[in-house]
């Protein structure tokens, strides 16, 4: 095909994930495609969601819909809707956002353009989509079959979905033409109520050859709900337009089709997110005054990635002004922390704040500098990362032996078990890996904090407090961690033991790195 063509998508932020899901299983699906994605913006894309669908595919532009004839559609749809309300019966009389879809009639430039849904997953090659002969094509709505639609509102001809539409050259004549479609349109043209753009664009084309594609380039997610043991076989596009989004999961009978949608999704927020590593950071009291050598010296861990920094503390106007590039600070306030429950609660904060767009995560305690890794080291490093375990640096002295010998606490570890020490000021791994050791943890850690003498048994919290739960997770959990050795260095156990080239290192960075907190401070 050498034809110039185009994907097109209309979005906003809310609906940004399902474009991302589009474009990722349609490219997956057709490797062949190699022409541009056309994003139309109607004011309402905030700047994380434009740089995720960015990140989908390297041929991925933006038009703004700011015609003043959109105005003019909105008031009379309003217009229609004031005057549907007065019935009993009435029925939504829906123009925007969808109504601008219309953009895509307009796109100049492309022998072809192809209009997805925001809403949809590509199963199998659509080529066909891009490479026909019709002036228009696009498969019938649900309604057009005459499922459940009231004899009242049947019009002649076929209703269109459209929510899959291949068009043919677009331009500004062809624009304008279904634009004034649009902009006269009487409420008594309205084949079903439910969507303007669609019906408008069904009556512009209701006298004009159209070809009628197969359901399966458009087939209704519904129809997997409402027909028993219904499965994926030839259809190419599944649309999940009405009520059972993927997102929402409205109702149990559409756990089978959701779940593509769920999988592909996991696999957009991996692609979208793979340059980042997301850390969290708690700092509370006069903790806070840490910070900033943490934030200056953040750029020599994971030196290759982005960085977004969960600050947790009291203080949040401590954590304001700074602009460093590739770091993004994002801060949650949170107030009576006393020490030790900032501790023994950080994986509750982090388990809450995990989400699905993250891959990488860690924590690190607020006093941390991080110090130049040569880069064999960070090759290693990944090497451990992409593992899927979860990452512990083992105890720069390792002689706590072992941690937690009561028998009381959740954190005891039966000295047969006890191998290694690790320590909690830095722990992490893949978002799954870390989402695990943070329930396990808080689980021991509820138990132990609600345990009281009952029966026999004893309300006990041991001393090195969260450090001790890792502990125990590494220790009886075998095969599921990974040891960074020589990850962590603490300047107050420093002695003639130390490697001497390590210590003067450490010592020289932790000066450099003092400089530039100077210096920032001093402009």
């Amino acid at each position: 095909m050498n034809n110039k063509y185009a994907l097109c998508f209309i979005t906003n932020t809310l609906y940004a994930n399902g474009v991302c899901v589009g474009i990722y299983s349609f490219l997956e699906n057709n490797k062949w495609f190699d022409g541009d994605i056309v994003i139309i913006d109607y004011g309402f894309i905030d700047e994380a969601a434009r740089n995720k669908m960015l990140s989908m595919y390297d041929k991925l532009y933006f038009k703004k819909a700011d015609d003043p004839r959109y105005a003019l559609i909105w008031d009379r749809s309003q217009k229609f809707q004031e005057e549907e309300n007065k019935k009993t019966d009435h029925r939504s009389v829906y123009a925007f956002p969808y109504i601008y879809k219309i953009e895509a009639f307009g796109l100049e430039g492309y022998d072809r353009v192809v209009f997805f849904d925001s809403d949809l997953l590509v199963f199998d090659d659509v080529r066909y989509l891009f490479d026909n002969d019709y002036d228009f094509a696009v498969c019938r709505d649900l309604w057009g079959d005459n499922y459940t639609m009231p004899e009242a509102w049947r019009r002649p001809g076929d209703l269109i979905n459209s929510g899959v539409m291949s068009i043919k050259s677009p331009s500004k004549v062809l624009f304008d033409e279904v634009m004034n479609e649009a902009i006269n349109f009487e409420k008594d043209d309205i084949y079903m109520g439910l969507c303007y753009e669609q019906d408008s664009i069904c009556k512009f084309f209701d006298k004009k050859t159209v070809r009628l594609l197969s359901f399966e380039y458009n087939f209704p997610q519904v129809l997997f709900i409402y027909r028993d043991n219904l499965k994926v076989t030839t259809q190419k596009i599944v649309h999940y337009y009405g009520p059972f989004k993927p997102w929402k999961q409205a109702d149990d009978r559409a756990n089978y089709i959701n779940s593509f949608y769920r999988d592909t999704l996991k696999r957009v927020n991996e692609k979208a997110n793979k340059d980042f590593v997301d850390i969290f950071y708690i700092a509370t009291g006069p903790y806070v005054s840490y910070f900033e050598m943490f934030v200056l010296s953040i750029e020599n861990f994971m030196p290759e990635f982005k960085k977004r920094i969960h600050v947790i503390t009291d203080q949040p106007e401590r954590f304001e002004g700074y602009n460093l590039e590739g770091v993004v600070i994002d801060v949650h306030v949170q107030t009576d922390l006393p020490y030790p429950i900032i501790p023994l609660c950080k994986n509750y904060f982090i388990q809450n704040g995990i989400t699905d767009e993250m891959v990488n995560v860690f924590y690190f305690d607020a006093d941390t500098i991080f110090l130049e890794k040569w880069p064999a080291y960070w090759d290693w490093f990944m090497e451990c990362l992409n593992t899927g375990k979860m990452l512990f640096a083992n105890h720069p002295k390792n002689y706590f032996h072992p941690y937690e010998i009561d028998e009381a606490s959740q954190a005891y570890i039966p000295k047969e078990n006890f191998s290694t020490s690790v320590i909690s000021s830095f722990y992490g791994g893949k978002a799954t890996a870390m989402l695990d050791f943070c329930k396990e943890s808080c689980s021991l850690i509820k138990n132990d904090l609600t345990t009281h003498e009952e029966n026999g048994q004893r309300h006990y919290i041991p001393p090195l407090f969260d450090q001790d739960y890792a502990n125990k997770y590494v220790n009886m959990k075998s095969g599921e961690k990974c040891i960074v050795r020589y990850f962590t260095y603490i300047d107050w156990f420093s002695d003639e033991n130390d490697e001497q080239h390590s210590l003067e290192k450490f010592i020289q960075q932790k000066y450099d790195i003092s400089r530039k907190f100077e210096k920032k401070n001093m402009k």
